[in-house]
């Protein structure tokens, strides 16, 4: 019996294998890589999704609040806020008042009277060519646990009074004594830019190496300041157009936008809100083209910097129209 002769692999048979692993590992890469690029893409539209939805529900629910005032028929300001309140000009202060009582809306580019104020002290800019953000001031009156009908407000004798029905009992007020306290609410909404590093930290916004980022805060009157509370991170751009009843038919026969004149504020019915959210700059260069949002009668443009951006918007019927109406006449 002869033995076989035993033969490994030869070179050609060895190069051929590399070359068929070769390319079944570079397509398997590649596969991954784009997965992972998928992957983080749909996160970053994922989140971008949810910041807007909750950041136009948030802020709806707030402007169907405003110009409410319990059951008071009138109001007026005694004394002045807050040193913070007096740094804003006159239509978007929490105690400006005038025969008609305190404005329930205000929206501008900027309540401030000089720049820089501590409500908005560093806006946020995408590009030179984007458009200028609004703030939004809402007043309102809530109620709280305690009694009585008339709140001091601050600590320099600030008060707003509510003064109530007592006549007619609107439900305010039972057998003479007070039921319920109707608090005053003063909010601001602005944009304001924040700061962090490579690990995601947030920064005081003085390094080289710090990527700049935009967030929605939310100011609340006190008795000392507005106090603000990051509501949202990642939301670049905030306008608002305002429908106006100047006919008091009850429907908006005209748009108004930018900043809001006294007499505007009295006159909104509806209020369409605009809000561009953006989303962390991902770590490769977006394949989609940014495409141009548009805000109403305004068009934003994008840079291409990375980041996924959504538009969103809703339209609010301001409540509260007949009883804002109301102040300086007689209650029915």
């Amino acid at each position: 019996m002869s033995r076989q002769r035993q033969r490994g692999a030869g070179l050609i048979e060895l190069m051929i294998a590399l070359l068929i692993g070769s390319v079944l590992t570079t397509a398997l890469i590649g596969f991954y890589l784009q997965s992972a690029r998928d992957f983080r893409y749909q996160q970053a539209v994922t989140q971008v999704q949810e910041t807007g939805r909750f950041t136009t529900h948030f802020i709806a629910d707030q402007l169907k609040r405003a110009g409410f005032w319990g059951f008071a028929w009138e109001a007026s300001f005694e004394g002045s806020f807050t040193s913070a309140d007096d740094q804003l000009i006159d239509e978007a202060r929490a105690g400006y008042s005038d025969r008609l009582g305190p404005l329930p809306v205000w929206s501008g580019v900027s309540p401030c009277k000089s720049p820089g104020c501590a409500l908005v002290p560093t806006g946020y800019r995408a590009s030179s060519a984007a458009p200028a953000s609004d703030v939004l001031m809402l007043r309102y009156a809530d109620t709280s646990d305690a009694g009585g009908a008339t709140l001091n407000l601050a600590s320099k004798g600030a008060c707003l009074h509510l003064s109530l029905n007592e006549t007619n009992d609107c439900g305010a007020v039972k057998g003479g004594t007070p039921r319920e306290l109707w608090s005053y609410r003063a909010l601001a909404f602005a944009i304001r830019q924040i700061c962090e590093n490579g690990q995601g930290r947030r920064t005081a916004c003085t390094g080289a190496f710090e990527i700049a980022r935009p967030a929605l805060y939310m100011g609340v009157l006190t008795e000392s300041t507005y106090r603000m509370t990051e509501v949202a991170p990642g939301v670049e751009l905030l306008r608002l157009e305002w429908g106006l009843d100047t006919n008091t038919d009850g429907r908006p026969d005209r748009v108004a936008t930018g900043a809001l004149s006294s007499e505007q504020a009295r006159q909104a019915v509806s209020a369409t809100l605009f809000v561009v959210v953006q989303s962390v700059p991902l770590d490769q260069s977006l394949t989609r083209a940014q495409p141009t949002l548009r805000l109403g009668e305004i068009f934003y443009t994008p840079p291409e910097d990375n980041r996924v951006r959504r538009v969103f918007s809703t339209t609010v019927a301001l409540g509260n129209v007949q009883s804002r109406r109301a102040f300086g006449e007689v209650a029915p």
